[in-house]
């Protein structure tokens, strides 16, 4: 309740109070932890670590974080049915030629999925990693691997970010972009982590 009330009405100001109060209340190996406990949403552990971590400042536009918190995003651009349908169409095509066995999963913006097909032979288990994988890359708005390899460089974005199990950081999450705008995110697994990054970046071309 704490978050809602300092976020949901002007998150620019008020979550950056919210945040320095967090840093100042809690030592930076407990944050994690207290965002779980307090059910805090990946959207909105994003927007407080933004003011916390350099990293994600010089990484990402804040007016990016703005954009993705859930109530700020009615009006937003996202990916059609017939446009992730199309993605996917690409990621099999080029998954049937590597004779590699995938899941694909397109999600919006909020990480839903929009459309996904699962190729015959593929675990199930790969459903949940693609649409983690698409999540993240989503969420970001980065390709899965630049983000790991980012967050990697900066501690506190390392304890949050790779610790979050909503997300999946492999290679293999790619987002989809109108111009430079992030509309949804493309997700694939099902084989050797850069077959699936290779497959992604193909589909999503």
């Amino acid at each position: 309740m704490l978050l809602s009330k300092a976020c949901t009405t002007n998150p620019l100001s008020r979550c950056r109070k919210f945040s320095g109060a967090v840093a100042s209340a809690f030592p930076s190996g407990s944050i994690r932890s207290m965002m779980r406990r307090m059910e805090i949403p990946l959207w909105r552990r994003i927007e407080i670590l933004w003011h916390e971590s350099e990293w994600l400042q010089n990484a990402l536009p804040y007016n990016f974080v703005l954009q993705n918190i859930p109530d700020r995003r009615d009006d937003l651009m996202t990916v059609t049915l017939n446009a992730a349908t199309a993605v996917i169409a690409k990621a099999i095509d080029a998954a049937t030629a590597q004779n590699v066995p995938i899941v694909a999963v397109v999600t919006d913006v909020a990480g839903h999925i929009v459309s996904m097909s699962r190729m015959d032979g593929v675990g199930h288990v790969n459903i949940e990693v693609a649409r983690k994988k698409a999540l993240a890359s989503a969420t970001f708005g980065q390709p899965t691997h630049e983000v790991v390899d980012a967050v990697s460089r900066d501690p506190l974005a390392k304890i949050v970010v790779l610790g979050d199990q909503s997300i999946n950081l492999l290679p293999g999450g790619i987002p989809l972009k109108d111009g430079e705008r992030v509309i949804g995110a493309l997700g694939i697994a099902g084989g050797y982590y850069l077959q699936d990054r290779a497959i992604a970046e193909f589909a999503a071309a």
